[in-house]
C-alpha cells in the first residue's frame, strides 16, 4: 500500500476506474493504481504543454491494461460541454493522440469553408467536427486545411423564408458536393435548409443544437452527402 498526495482530479478519476472510494479519497493505493496515477499525470502534462491556453479538465480514466493496451481518457475545456478523447499509449517511446487539435483552428476553418462555397453560389453556414484522433501537432489553420484525408463531418446550413423545392435542393447539394470534391477532402456531410427560424442571427454551433432538437424538425429539411 502506497500513500499519495492527490488532487481532487485525480481522486475523482481513479474512483472512476476503481471501486475502492474511500481508500483512494484517503491516498492509500495499491501498486497498480500508482501505476494508473502516473498514466494520469503524463496525460495532464500532456494536453498542458500541447494546449497551454486551454483550461482543460480530465473527465473520466480508463487505465492501460492487459486487456487494453493504451490508457483513455475524456476531457472537456472550460465552459462547454463537448467531450474530448485522448488516449496514450505507455511503452519504450510513449505515444499520445487526441481529438482537440481543430478547436483553435474551428472557426477559421469554417469561414474558409464558407468562402469556397459562396464562391460556387452557396450563401451558407458551415459547422465541422474532426472525430479522428491523431498524434500530429497541428500548428496552423493551414496544417489542418492540408490534412485532406483526415476525415470531418461538415454540417452546412442554408437559412430560407420557405421550404425550398426538390430541384433547388438538389442544385445546392450539387454545388456544394463540387466545392468538396475540387478541395479533396474526406468528408462526410449534412445539408440543411432551415426556415422559419424566430432568429436568423443564430451562428453555426447554434444552428447544429438547434436541429439536433427533435421538436424543431419541422422547421428543416436536410440531406446527406459523402466525399471520399
Amino acid at each position: 500500500m502506497n500513500k499519495m498526495n492527490l488532487t481532487e482530479n485525480e481522486k475523482e478519476l481513479l474512483k472512476y476506474a476503481y471501486t475502492d472510494d474511500d481508500r483512494i479519497e484517503e491516498g492509500l493505493l495499491f501498486d497498480y493504481q500508482v501505476e494508473a496515477l502516473h498514466m494520469i499525470r503524463k496525460c495532464s502534462v500532456y494536453l498542458n504543454v500541447r494546449y497551454p491556453m486551454y483550461n482543460l479538465t480530465m473527465v473520466s480514466f480508463l487505465p492501460q491494461d492487459k486487456k487494453r493496451n493504451y490508457t483513455e481518457i475524456h476531457f472537456r475545456n472550460e465552459g462547454s460541454l463537448v467531450t474530448y478523447t485522448l488516449r496514450y499509449k505507455m511503452g519504450e517511446n510513449d505515444t499520445f493522440s487526441d481529438n482537440f487539435y481543430d478547436v483553435p483552428f474551428e472557426n477559421e476553418y469554417d469561414k474558409r469553408i464558407e468562402k469556397e462555397l459562396k464562391k460556387n453560389g452557396v450563401e451558407a453556414l458551415a459547422y465541422t467536427v474532426f472525430p479522428f484522433l491523431i498524434s500530429d501537432k497541428i500548428e496552423d489553420l493551414d496544417a489542418l486545411w492540408n490534412k485532406k484525408e483526415l476525415g470531418r463531418n461538415t454540417e452546412i446550413f442554408i437559412l430560407c423564408d420557405s421550404m425550398p423545392n426538390e430541384s433547388e435542393i438538389n442544385a445546392s447539394l450539387n454545388k456544394i458536393t463540387e466545392v468538396f470534391k475540387k478541395l479533396g477532402f474526406n468528408t462526410n456531410g449534412i445539408l440543411y435548409y432551415l426556415f422559419d427560424l424566430e432568429n436568423k442571427d443564430m451562428d453555426n454551433i447554434s444552428l447544429d443544437s438547434y436541429v439536433k432538437d427533435r421538436e424543431n424538425q419541422k422547421n428543416y429539411v436536410s440531406l446527406v452527402f459523402r466525399i471520399m
